[in-house]
Protein backbone atom coordinates (compact mmCIF):
# COMPACT_ATOMS: atom_id res chain seq x y z
CA UNK A 1 0.00 0.00 0.00
CA UNK A 2 1.32 3.42 -0.94
CA UNK A 3 2.01 5.65 2.06
CA UNK A 4 -0.28 8.62 2.58
CA UNK A 5 1.13 11.95 3.67
CA UNK A 6 -0.82 14.95 4.88
CA UNK A 7 0.77 18.36 4.44
CA UNK A 8 -0.63 21.14 6.60
CA UNK A 9 0.72 24.68 6.83
CA UNK A 10 -0.59 28.25 6.78
CA UNK A 11 -1.59 29.92 3.52
CA UNK A 12 1.32 31.01 1.30
CA UNK A 13 3.79 28.81 3.20
CA UNK A 14 4.93 26.99 0.04
CA UNK A 15 2.90 23.76 0.31
CA UNK A 16 1.78 23.75 -3.32
CA UNK A 17 5.23 24.50 -4.73
CA UNK A 18 6.81 21.84 -2.54
CA UNK A 19 4.20 19.25 -3.53
CA UNK A 20 4.41 20.10 -7.23
CA UNK A 21 8.17 19.59 -7.10
CA UNK A 22 7.74 16.34 -5.17
CA UNK A 23 4.99 15.03 -7.47
CA UNK A 24 7.04 15.82 -10.57
CA UNK A 25 10.02 13.98 -9.10
CA UNK A 26 7.99 10.91 -8.05
CA UNK A 27 6.02 10.70 -11.29
CA UNK A 28 9.24 10.90 -13.28
CA UNK A 29 10.19 7.42 -12.08
CA UNK A 30 6.97 6.01 -13.56
CA UNK A 31 6.84 3.59 -10.60
CA UNK A 32 4.08 5.43 -8.73
CA UNK A 33 1.02 7.36 -9.82
CA UNK A 34 0.82 10.29 -7.39
CA UNK A 35 -2.60 11.33 -6.17
CA UNK A 36 -3.13 14.79 -4.69
CA UNK A 37 -6.28 15.67 -2.76
CA UNK A 38 -7.38 19.30 -2.46
CA UNK A 39 -10.46 20.97 -0.97
CA UNK A 40 -12.40 22.20 -3.99
CA UNK A 41 -12.85 21.98 -7.75
CA UNK A 42 -11.30 25.44 -8.06
CA UNK A 43 -8.20 24.20 -6.27
CA UNK A 44 -8.06 21.17 -8.57
CA UNK A 45 -8.05 23.51 -11.55
CA UNK A 46 -5.43 25.78 -9.98
CA UNK A 47 -3.23 22.84 -9.01
CA UNK A 48 -3.31 21.37 -12.50
CA UNK A 49 -2.50 24.77 -14.00
CA UNK A 50 0.46 25.26 -11.66
CA UNK A 51 1.68 21.72 -12.37
CA UNK A 52 1.56 22.42 -16.12
CA UNK A 53 3.43 25.71 -15.65
CA UNK A 54 6.13 23.85 -13.71
CA UNK A 55 6.69 21.51 -16.65
CA UNK A 56 3.93 18.96 -16.11
CA UNK A 57 4.09 15.35 -14.99
CA UNK A 58 2.77 12.00 -16.22
CA UNK A 59 -0.18 10.33 -14.51
CA UNK A 60 -0.69 12.75 -11.62
CA UNK A 61 -4.24 12.69 -10.28
CA UNK A 62 -5.57 15.81 -8.61
CA UNK A 63 -8.86 15.15 -6.83
CA UNK A 64 -11.29 16.65 -4.36
CA UNK A 65 -12.15 14.62 -1.26
CA UNK A 66 -15.20 13.12 -2.99
CA UNK A 67 -13.01 12.26 -5.96
CA UNK A 68 -10.52 10.59 -3.62
CA UNK A 69 -13.32 8.51 -2.09
CA UNK A 70 -14.46 7.45 -5.58
CA UNK A 71 -10.84 6.66 -6.53
CA UNK A 72 -10.39 4.46 -3.43
CA UNK A 73 -13.62 2.58 -4.10
CA UNK A 74 -12.62 1.98 -7.72
CA UNK A 75 -9.09 0.91 -6.75
CA UNK A 76 -10.45 -1.65 -4.28
CA UNK A 77 -13.13 -2.80 -6.75
CA UNK A 78 -15.87 -2.05 -4.23
CA UNK A 79 -19.31 -2.40 -5.76
CA UNK A 80 -21.98 0.02 -4.58
CA UNK A 81 -25.12 1.75 -5.79
CA UNK A 82 -25.21 5.42 -4.90
CA UNK A 83 -28.54 7.13 -4.43
CA UNK A 84 -29.26 10.24 -6.39
CA UNK A 85 -31.01 13.07 -4.54
CA UNK A 86 -34.63 12.28 -5.50
CA UNK A 87 -34.28 8.61 -4.52
CA UNK A 88 -32.57 9.54 -1.26
CA UNK A 89 -35.39 11.96 -0.39
CA UNK A 90 -38.00 9.34 -1.31
CA UNK A 91 -36.29 6.75 0.89
CA UNK A 92 -36.09 9.22 3.76
CA UNK A 93 -39.77 10.13 3.25
CA UNK A 94 -40.69 6.43 3.40
CA UNK A 95 -38.66 5.92 6.59
CA UNK A 96 -40.26 8.96 8.25
CA UNK A 97 -43.76 7.87 7.19
CA UNK A 98 -43.25 4.30 8.45
CA UNK A 99 -41.67 5.25 11.78
CA UNK A 100 -44.00 5.81 14.72
CA UNK A 101 -43.19 9.31 15.94
CA UNK A 102 -44.75 11.32 18.73
CA UNK A 103 -42.42 14.27 19.27
CA UNK A 104 -41.90 14.95 15.55
CA UNK A 105 -45.39 13.89 14.47
CA UNK A 106 -46.52 17.48 13.72
CA UNK A 107 -43.44 18.07 11.56
CA UNK A 108 -43.09 14.77 9.72
CA UNK A 109 -45.11 15.87 6.66
CA UNK A 110 -43.19 19.14 6.26
CA UNK A 111 -40.51 19.21 3.51
CA UNK A 112 -38.11 21.11 5.78
CA UNK A 113 -38.14 18.19 8.21
CA UNK A 114 -36.75 15.84 5.56
CA UNK A 115 -34.07 18.35 4.63
CA UNK A 116 -33.00 18.68 8.26
CA UNK A 117 -33.01 14.90 8.74
CA UNK A 118 -30.83 14.50 5.66
CA UNK A 119 -28.44 17.18 6.94
CA UNK A 120 -28.27 15.57 10.40
CA UNK A 121 -27.61 12.10 8.95
CA UNK A 122 -24.87 13.49 6.70
CA UNK A 123 -23.31 15.25 9.70
CA UNK A 124 -23.38 12.09 11.81
CA UNK A 125 -21.84 10.09 8.99
CA UNK A 126 -19.15 12.72 8.40
CA UNK A 127 -18.21 12.32 12.06
CA UNK A 128 -18.24 8.53 11.53
CA UNK A 129 -20.97 8.03 14.13
CA UNK A 130 -22.93 4.91 13.31
CA UNK A 131 -26.67 4.67 13.90
CA UNK A 132 -26.06 2.15 16.67
CA UNK A 133 -23.47 4.34 18.39
CA UNK A 134 -25.79 7.34 18.20
CA UNK A 135 -28.69 5.34 19.61
CA UNK A 136 -26.54 3.97 22.47
CA UNK A 137 -25.26 7.46 23.29
CA UNK A 138 -28.79 8.83 23.43
CA UNK A 139 -29.91 5.95 25.68
CA UNK A 140 -26.84 6.29 27.95
CA UNK A 141 -27.66 9.93 28.62
CA UNK A 142 -31.35 9.24 29.18
CA UNK A 143 -32.06 11.23 26.05
CA UNK A 144 -35.24 13.10 25.47
CA UNK A 145 -37.99 11.86 23.15
CA UNK A 146 -36.65 14.30 20.59
CA UNK A 147 -33.21 12.63 20.52
CA UNK A 148 -34.62 9.11 20.80
CA UNK A 149 -36.77 9.68 17.71
CA UNK A 150 -33.83 11.14 15.77
CA UNK A 151 -31.77 8.07 16.67
CA UNK A 152 -34.63 5.79 15.63
CA UNK A 153 -35.01 7.55 12.27
CA UNK A 154 -31.26 7.35 11.64
CA UNK A 155 -31.21 3.64 12.48
CA UNK A 156 -34.25 2.90 10.29
CA UNK A 157 -32.75 4.86 7.39
CA UNK A 158 -29.43 3.00 7.66
CA UNK A 159 -31.21 -0.36 7.84
CA UNK A 160 -33.17 0.44 4.67
CA UNK A 161 -29.98 1.49 2.87
CA UNK A 162 -28.22 -1.70 3.89
CA UNK A 163 -31.19 -3.92 3.02
CA UNK A 164 -31.34 -2.44 -0.49
CA UNK A 165 -27.55 -2.49 -0.95
CA UNK A 166 -27.47 1.27 -1.47
CA UNK A 167 -25.17 4.04 -0.31
CA UNK A 168 -25.78 7.73 0.07
CA UNK A 169 -23.01 10.24 -0.69
CA UNK A 170 -22.20 10.68 2.99
CA UNK A 171 -21.85 6.91 3.43
CA UNK A 172 -19.30 6.48 0.64
CA UNK A 173 -16.51 7.60 2.96
CA UNK A 174 -17.32 4.67 5.23
CA UNK A 175 -17.33 2.26 2.31
CA UNK A 176 -13.98 3.59 1.11
CA UNK A 177 -12.47 3.36 4.60
CA UNK A 178 -13.68 -0.23 5.03
CA UNK A 179 -12.40 -1.18 1.57
CA UNK A 180 -8.95 0.30 2.22
CA UNK A 181 -8.71 -1.45 5.60
CA UNK A 182 -9.68 -4.76 3.97
CA UNK A 183 -6.99 -4.31 1.31
CA UNK A 184 -4.56 -3.24 4.06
Amino acid sequence: MTPVRLYVAPAAAGKTKYLIDTVRQVSGTLKVTPCVCVASSLQVQSWRQRLAQAGGAIGVQVLTFNGLVDHCLAATRTVYTILDDPVEFRLLRTVVDETALSYYSPLKSRPGFLQEMRRLIAELKAAQISAGDFQRAVQATNGTARLEELALLYRNYQERLKLAGWADRAGLTWLATEAILREG
